[in-house]
């Protein structure tokens, strides 16, 4: 997470925006074990896109910066 802000969605389409996973515990009084949450890709890697805190699957939507060069 590194301070960036990121949305996290969670399996029922509700909406949590933080910079730091201690700060979306507290900020919505989450509560519960955080484990990682993985996908596998289709060349066979595991890639992390999220967090499971509690009964909560928190899919993890970073924005993405652009170069205005372009």
């Amino acid at each position: 997470m590194n301070g960036e802000p990121i949305l996290y969605i969670d399996q029922y389409g509700c909406k949590y925006y933080c910079n730091y996973l201690k700060d979306l515990k507290e900020k919505y009084y989450l509560s519960g074990k955080v484990s990682k949450m993985y996908v596998d890709t289709k060349k066979g890697e595991a890639k992390h896109i999220g967090y499971v805190v509690g009964d909560l699957w928190l899919e993890a939507f970073a924005p993405k910066t652009f170069n205005k060069s372009l």
